[in-house]
């Protein structure tokens, strides 16, 4: 189909208007922008498939993720571009649409006195990190989430048989302070994973000065009000520049945390790279293996450089890196955040699933591109983790002013989806 464009302003409505459905809108305006500046009168073309939904028609994400194609995680070729799902918009123009997966609650509804310690004073529960744990007590699964958003809370959830997250009726939202000090620690939490010995280890982004921020710490799973977090000892301004003189660059953000099987080794995720965190920044999918020795982290042994660019036609960020304990095979999270907020195909993201010996092995040469993805979301998922019976539990860091494109969706509330192993619904 040939399109003439009238202007960049109202293309959105021409393709509308051509039948393009909503769900496919974000996938045809991304393959009409790659023909070059969108000037008025210029002559567009568009495969029938965005209008008919044949084969390779992008795909609307429901309330649970998508799955990307068949995919064992261990060819790791290029094998084939993946089309976009976007957030699939309202029908009509007129109001918003509902959240596209499935929300919990944050902090208690009605709740006046808030914990966050942000800078600007205010509050949003955005969820950046989750591990599964089975209570010794009551031998019950429960899901431990932390808010990056200035948070000391250690949220806990169980998965009903609905599928829906309930907070736990003991220490739900237990404040954690850091060891020596009865204040609150409320850091940016980034990641949490689970060791072999039934402690939590979380790390803060590394990505602006203060110790607050370059931080690696250990905790257990609250059973009361209160929980300690205590910090690893370790080199942080040496593993920055292992990262820096990996990426060529002098800044780094971190948001992922990986253990392996033996809890004898940790995998950093470095989400971008760049000059500085107000500067221009470039998306990364680099691990970086360091050695844990009970409460001390060695120093950077091995990496791997990753890139989503052969299999999704763009550069995203590492968003999760997580072991998957049926199979040892490795979990990974990647997304794309734009600069408008009220665009919905501006948060987005994919699930791919790694090979052990891929992210436990020795340095990489070459950056390896990674294959189909498992799964694509439509919001910037953040955390991930698997379930008993081997179901991966995804969680999503919505930001404030994104959630305002949503209807009765809360600043206290964020998103999630529970996938089966494949990756589907």
């Amino acid at each position: 189909m040939k399109l003439a464009v009238k202007s960049k302003a109202v293309l959105r409505q021409q393709l509308l208007d051509a039948g393009v459905p909503p769900a496919q809108l974000p996938a045809a305006l991304a393959h009409v922008k790659q023909q070059g500046a969108l000037k008025a009168g210029r002559l567009v073309s568009l495969p029938d498939h965005f209008v008919t939904g044949g084969p390779g028609a992008a795909v609307a994400a429901p309330r649970a993720g998508t799955s990307g194609g068949p995919s064992t995680g261990q060819a790791l070729g290029v094998l084939g571009a993946h089309a976009f799902s976007a957030v699939e918009l309202p029908a009509s123009r007129v109001g918003k649409p509902a959240p596209p997966y499935q929300t919990f609650d944050g902090w208690e509804t009605g709740r006046t006195r808030l914990p966050m310690r942000s800078p600007d004073k205010t509050a949003s529960f955005e969820p950046s990190a989750v591990a599964s744990f089975v209570d010794p007590n009551t031998q019950q699964e429960k899901l431990l989430v932390l808010n990056d958003f200035y948070d000391p809370t250690q949220y806990q959830y169980t998965l009903t048989t609905k599928d829906t997250l309930a907070p736990t009726a003991r220490a739900a939202r237990a404040v954690m302070t850091l060891e020596g000090s009865a204040e609150p620690y409320a850091p940016k939490f980034e990641a949490v994973s689970r060791l072999p010995d039934g402690r939590f280890i979380a790390t803060t982004p590394f990505n602006r000065d203060g110790a607050q921020f370059r931080r690696v710490v250990t905790f257990d799973a609250a059973t009361g009000r209160n929980t300690v977090a205590r910090p690893l000892a370790f080199d942080a301004a040496g593993l920055e520049r292992y990262i820096s003189k990996v990426t060529r660059q002098p800044w780094v953000q971190i948001e992922g945390l990986g253990v392996d099987g033996a809890g004898k080794n940790i995998f950093f995720g470095v989400r971008f790279s760049g000059k500085g965190r107000d500067a221009a920044k470039t998306p990364e999918v680099l691990l970086v293996r360091c050695p844990l020795d009970g409460d001390a982290i060695g120093a950077p042994a091995s990496h791997i450089r990753l890139s989503t660019h052969a299999a999704l036609g763009r550069r995203e960020g590492l968003a999760d890196i997580q072991r998957d304990p049926r199979d040892g095979s490795y979990l990974l999270l990647t997304s794309h955040e734009g600069d408008d907020v009220t665009d919905l195909a501006n948060n987005q993201g994919h699930l791919f699933r790694l090979p052990a010996d891929l992210v436990e092995g020795r340095t990489a040469t070459r950056t390896v591109q990674l294959g189909a993805p498992l799964a694509t979301f439509g919001a910037k998922p953040e955390g991930v983790t698997t379930l008993k019976d081997g179901r991966i539990v995804v969680i999503f860091d919505d930001d404030r002013e994104w959630k305002d494109n949503f209807k009765d969706y809360a600043r206290s509330q964020a998103m999630f989806t529970v996938l089966k192993p494949d990756g589907t619904a």
